[in-house]
């Protein structure tokens, strides 16, 4: 494995690691386009943590629907889809400014995709 792979890697491990010592990280997402970020979902605390991977800090928390199972970023980069599945809703995150909005769907979601045009979940 390359150099800079196998730190990539090792980076989002350790944050990983670190993140989950509170609660369990139940999902971790990385994207094409999102830079050098890992989300992660902790359905213990209904959150997603934004974590730089140049320096494994978390620089954003941000509040999603209640025990999140599923993640997935569009292929344009733009957006986190996140399924709460006790709530039966999604969550979708800007990756540019962080917004949530949460959209109420079928009965207990698991897993979502995003279509390849980035205009469905």
């Amino acid at each position: 494995m390359h150099a800079a792979a196998r730190n990539q890697v090792v980076s989002a491990f350790i944050a990983l690691v670190l993140l989950s010592r509170g609660a369990p990280a139940s999902t971790a997402a990385t994207g094409p386009n999102t830079g050098p970020r890992l989300y992660v979902l902790s359905a213990g605390n209904s959150t997603v943590s934004v974590i730089t991977l140049s320096d494994n800090q978390v620089v954003a928390t941000l509040g999603v629907g209640h025990d999140n199972w599923g993640a997935a970023i569009s292929p344009d980069g733009a957006w986190l889809c996140v399924t709460n599945h006790a709530d039966g809703t999604v969550s979708a995150i800007s990756t540019v400014d962080s917004q949530v909005t949460t959209i109420g769907v079928a009965y207990v979601p698991t897993s979502v995709a995003v279509s390849p045009d980035s205009k469905r979940a």
